[in-house]
């Protein structure tokens, strides 16, 4: 089933899927979030799970201008599933530009015992639909100072890790396959099985990044982070449509029951 990808390692199966048939999500698997933030001037952006549905075997994710304050949605299998290397993929239709608009897949450190809280943007896409970025981050704390500190390995020889699509199209355009191959010497980020960025974790510096994560499905609307959503630059309704999620390993992966971790 990948056959003509370019993989740093071999030997993978499919260990997990989800094609996101029924009328709704797998509980078992997905917790949908609820989270309030402060957007631009006096608005709110909250992500709610009114926001999140299922339909036409597509997970969708909605983004809403309602009232003075901008809705959209997330999920995640903090609760429920854990992931340690392997290559791990969705096909997705993005949403077209739109002003404060912040679809992502992304992951961050599932258990405890982590030296630091590690993340991993599989994809982000910043309110223009001329590229996705990929990236890796970790935070921690330093006891002495109580002072939390972030790095951020965004460059591969150099230059943004990011995907241009070829002839200016917009990555909008159509449904994507947009993967991420990690094992315990690279993390590598995948477009339509084609590479388009790749770094070593093979230094005592990546030690976050050896330990396994929960899956993060999110779109984001009206952050400070990007530009305030208005009816003339973002298209509403704004939808994120997911087909599937599906998860490969070999021998050197493993998936995580993060159930006993998170006990009612």
């Amino acid at each position: 089933m990948l056959e003509g990808y370019e993989l740093y390692d071999t030997g993978y199966k499919l260990v997990f899927e989800d094609h996101f048939d029924g009328d709704d999500l797998n509980p078992d698997i997905w917790h949908k979030v609820s989270m309030d933030q402060k957007g631009h001037d006096d608005t709110m952006a909250l992500r709610r799970p009114a926001n999140v549905s299922v339909k036409d075997s597509n997970l969708i994710i909605t983004g809403l201008h309602e009232g003075n304050n901008f809705t959209s949605g997330m999920v995640n299998t903090a609760h429920s599933m854990g992931v340690q290397y392997g290559y791990i993929e969705i096909r997705a239709h993005l949403p077209g530009w739109g002003r404060g608009v912040w679809p992502g897949f992304w992951s961050q450190s599932a258990l405890p015992d982590a030296p630091a809280t590690n993340e991993i943007d599989i994809f982000e896409m910043f309110g223009t639909d001329d590229r996705i970025e990929s990236a890796s981050h970790v935070w921690w704390v330093d006891p002495c100072k109580n002072k939390m500190y972030h790095a951020s390995y965004l460059y591969n020889n150099g230059f943004n890790c990011a995907y241009y699509p070829p002839n200016g199209d917009p990555v909008s355009k159509d449904y994507m396959r947009i993967g991420m191959e990690w094992t315990p010497e690279i993390m590598a980020f995948l477009l339509d099985g084609k590479r388009y960025c790749i770094f070593s974790i093979d230094d005592p510096i990546h030690a976050a990044a050896h330990y396994p994560v929960f899956l993060i499905l999110s779109m984001a609307l009206g952050l400070p982070f990007l530009g305030k959503p208005d009816e003339e630059h973002t298209h509403f309704p704004v939808e994120y449509k997911i087909d599937y999620l599906r998860i490969y390993q070999n021998e050197k992966g493993k998936l995580i029951d993060l159930r006993p971790y998170h006990k009612k």
